[in-house]
């Protein structure tokens, strides 16, 4: 399991940007607005104010919305574009052993194909 969340924030974190790595970069660090960067930095985040930290959870990635499918890294930096939030995500093994995002344990319900997530490569 930690194997797989480790891959999952990998994946993440990768460029997805056709622009150079710098750049890219720089593209998807603006996403993240809540930066606290050292041990001091989130305390001051979490520190009680008369000000309300908005806190969004994207279920699925905030899928919802049309042109944005579920689990996908578009979707997620376009949530992540105008909102805090937290990303939940659904990692599962493919049959050869590929680490994909898929919330349902079938392919059923979001593609065009039929049965197990784990029987297809």
């Amino acid at each position: 399991m930690t194997r797989l969340l480790a891959t999952t924030l990998l994946m993440l974190s990768l460029p997805t940007l056709a622009l150079s790595q710098d750049k890219a970069a720089a593209a998807l660090e603006s996403l993240y607005r809540i930066d606290a960067k050292t041990p001091a930095g989130l305390q001051a985040i979490f520190q009680h104010t008369d000000e309300p930290l908005p806190l969004v959870s994207a279920h699925r990635g905030g899928g919802e919305l049309p042109g944005f499918p579920e689990n996908c890294l578009p979707t997620f930096e376009h949530t992540l574009a105008h909102s805090f939030a937290m990303l939940e995500i659904d990692p599962r093994y493919s049959k050869d052993g590929q680490i994909v995002l898929v919330h349902d344990a079938t392919l059923d319900r979001t593609t065009t194909g039929r049965g197990k997530v784990a029987d297809f490569s």
